[in-house]
């Protein structure tokens, strides 16, 4: 009898120090659909208003289609399961991004192209203005430097005609 009831007292604190344990596994088994549909919600768009997303939607089908999320993610299907299923049923407008594939793709790397040809176009701009400059500059020194030779005769002729001006009167 007295090992029947150790027998009993040793399943009994056993079931009171393993329950929070599984009760923590559930919980974080929870956590992780929880987190896990919200990462599936968060890439759809709303059924109703197709510039809102799935996640901040209030309309009826919207809650229909994020109850039906929760519920397959709770019952294990993959992300991207879930994904393809409801892109067969709603068509690839429900994705919030669109696939990058095909025309997509174009869609994607359109902005890359048009702002790479922009900084070439932005940098063959810089560079001709550079050599205007240059060229400008190259201009106004050689302006200088004729004036500068001109001021030079200039001061001959005057230094001469002040010099025979001076001889002249004997100064």
């Amino acid at each position: 009898m007295k090992s029947k009831f150790l027998s009993v007292i040793f399943i009994a604190v056993l079931i009171v120090c393993l329950t929070p344990i599984v009760g923590v596994a559930a919980a974080s088994n929870s956590t992780h659909n929880l987190e896990k549909s919200n990462r599936i919600i968060g890439k759809l768009r709303s059924v109703t208003f197709e510039y809102q997303s799935l996640k901040d939607s209030q309309s009826q089908p919207s809650a229909a289609l994020r109850a039906w999320i929760q519920e397959r993610t709770a019952a294990g299907w993959s992300e991207q399961k879930i994904l393809s299923n409801t892109v067969s049923t709603y068509g690839e407008t429900i994705l919030l991004a669109p696939p990058k594939q095909g025309f997509n793709l174009i869609l994607w790397l359109t902005p890359f192209i048009l702002i790479g040809i922009g900084a070439v176009f932005i940098a063959l701009l810089a560079f001709s203005w550079s050599k205007k400059k240059d060229i400008l500059v190259d201009s106004i020194v050689k302006n200088n430097k004729r004036e500068i030779d001109t001021k030079d005769k200039e001061q001959e002729i005057y230094s001469a005609r002040l010099a025979a001006e001076l001889k002249k009167y004997n100064v």
